[in-house]
């Protein structure tokens, strides 16, 4: 039986689990389908608690290693060098141990192929080794033939941190008997790429190299209004910031129906002692969409593009980087509300005012079902699972 590891080893919350998940429950259909031979899954995540539930009879989740961090890796970066340099691609000492701790995961697992998102350390790693997927959205995968990560938001700089980088890189590709590369951004190319983003939330735009897959969710379509007000509330319920999403979301008197990480907290009891629909499980946002008219999140990629593409209007309040500019671009487009807590403290009435708003608005409404339509004449894949699961198999079936 053959041996699949998929990893996230910097990302944190569904946003990188879903996917992965998805991607190895459209492998297993495809096997099955075909009469091919199952496989076993080992997923090695930076938190596995969320996936243990969902595994098959015979997969793992095993927790991956931590990077010699020098910096808090959630932090506001203006480019992927610097979550490199925070990784510890910028010291040697750190990136062999890091390098080390992962050839010690492929020795214990004898993985025949890698389905890697946001895992930098792995995919360097496996390279000339294991064939690897390289997956994720657009900010996680940057392009991998341009020559320097560019800075990604306004009145930011690269970081001059890259050459050294590269420097130690080719230290370590050397040691390991296999050439060097030319540019920094070529050691994440792997041997195929599976992105899930839509374009106009694609931070490289023109510079992107391989065709984006749009959105992992599968089922998302343009609906009709809502046929009431109503919330869906995505949070990380270890965050402070989230409990004042919470009370806000409460304090407008609309239906609530939530899904917070972290497993039973005060923000999930307060959350039930109201009325709220919390759910536990990983949520189906296919079939919660119908039900709601405002999501309310901090701009992840997965959950803000799927609303996007559904047409539900948003308020976002982003938690780094990353989600700042999903919020940016969501603001931009006339389909949601962003509030941020670098431009000062949120208040709970500010943010219940512009939640109430976004749920009821007729006109932000019908922008977000014109872009809705937009995204639905792009002519992205009708099966973006079914893509990105076709290469992991191929990548597979060269063992």
């Amino acid at each position: 039986m053959k041996t699949i590891l998929f990893t996230a080893e910097l990302g944190a919350g569904l946003g990188h689990i879903m996917p992965l998940l998805r991607i190895a429950s459209a492998m297993r259909a495809r096997l099955a389908a075909s009469g091919g031979a199952p496989f076993r899954a080992i997923f090695v995540l930076h938190d596995p608690h969320h996936i243990r539930l969902h595994l098959a009879a015979g997969d793992l989740a095993l927790a991956a290693p931590r990077p010699a961090s020098l910096g808090n890796i959630r932090s506001h970066t203006a480019s992927f060098a610097e979550i490199l340099a925070l990784a510890g691609f910028a010291r040697s000492d750190d990136l062999l141990a890091g390098l080390a701790a992962w050839d010690d995961i492929f020795a214990l697992c004898t993985p025949d192929a890698i389905v890697a998102d946001h895992s930098p350390l792995a995919v360097l790693a496996a390279r000339g080794r294991i064939p690897t997927l390289v997956t994720g959205n657009a900010f996680n995968a940057p392009p991998a033939q341009i020559k320097n990560y560019p800075a990604l938001l306004a009145g930011t700089d690269a970081p001059p941190i890259q050459h050294t980088m590269l420097t130690t890189v080719n230290a370590a590709l050397r040691g390991r008997a296999l050439p060097e590369i030319a540019a920094l951004p070529h050691f994440m190319e792997g041997d195929a790429r599976a992105v899930f983003m839509l374009p106009m939330f694609d931070p490289y735009g023109p510079l992107r190299d391989t065709p984006l897959l749009g959105t992992y969710e599968s089922n998302i379509v343009p609906l009709s209004p809502s046929p009431a007000p109503a919330i869906f509330l995505y949070g990380h319920s270890n965050l402070a910031l989230t409990r004042r999403i919470v009370q806000a979301s409460v304090s407008t008197g609309l239906p609530v129906v939530a899904h917070l990480t972290g497993g039973e907290t005060e923000s999930t009891q307060f959350l039930k002692r109201q009325g709220a629909e919390v759910l536990t499980d990983l949520p189906n946002v296919a079939d919660i969409f119908p039900r709601v008219s405002v999501v309310v999140s901090h701009a992840g990629a997965g959950l803000s593009q799927s609303a996007f593409a559904a047409g539900r209007p948003q308020v976002v309040v982003p938690i780094h980087s990353e989600s700042q500019m999903i919020a940016r671009q969501i603001v931009k487009l006339g389909t949601g509300f962003c509030l941020d807590p670098t431009d000062g403290d949120i208040d709970t009435a500010t943010l219940s005012d512009a939640i109430r708003r976004a749920a009821t608005d007729p006109a932000m409404m019908q922008a977000a079902a014109a872009q809705a339509d937009a995204v639905s004449r792009l002519g992205l894949p009708a099966d973006p699972l079914g893509l990105a699961a076709d290469m992991a198999l191929r990548l597979a079936s060269r063992a």
